[in-house]
């Protein structure tokens, strides 16, 4: 990973190689969570700070939560890292659309005083033209308005190749 045609020997304190088999344990503990719905989806409320507006509840953004093998719950940014290096962040994304959808079609009365449902999305996901058709076949059995629905991405996937597309596409 270092590169540049260099030689590290690798000791018993060794972090680099510490990390990596970290991150090995997590690749095994997404997989798991993956084939046996082992993820966990919070809401997290966005609330406004203007005393002006009626409600000051705004919008909901979906949060991904993770056991790891300990019982323990890993930090969404290391799963999100181990993800998009070992490409498994298409997959995560589509869990997470699944089972939100899921929730809003079981709940819809629990919506209707949110503005709308925020969902991350990755990079990969963006670039992915069968996530699209993914996304299109899950909104048509929606149960609230997609309008209310708002697909977030970073501003390097907004840039990369198939960004466009995928954002007009989704429009």
């Amino acid at each position: 990973r270092g590169g540049g045609g260099r030689v590290h020997f690798h000791g018993e304190d060794d972090s680099v190689v510490q990390a990596r088999q970290t991150d090995v344990t997590l690749v095994n503990d997404i997989q798991h969570a993956l084939s046996n719905d082992g993820f966990m989806l919070y809401r997290q409320p966005i609330c406004t700070l203007n005393p002006s507006v009626g409600s000051s509840l705004h919008s909901w953004e979906v949060l991904l939560r993770m056991k790891g093998a300990d019982g323990e719950f890993v930090p969404p940014q290391k799963i999100l890292n181990v993800a998009e290096r070992f490409s498994f962040a298409p997959r995560i994304d589509r869990w997470v659309v699944t089972h939100a959808f899921e929730w809003l079609n079981g709940r819809p009365e629990e919506f209707e005083h949110v503005d709308c449902l925020n969902i991350n999305l990755s990079g990969r996901s963006v670039g992915d033209k069968e996530f699209m058709d993914f996304l299109e076949s899950q909104t048509s059995s929606l149960a609230v308005e997609t309008s209310r629905i708002c697909f977030e991405i970073t501003e390097t996937a907004a840039a990369g190749a198939g960004a466009r597309d995928f954002i007009l596409r989704l429009k």
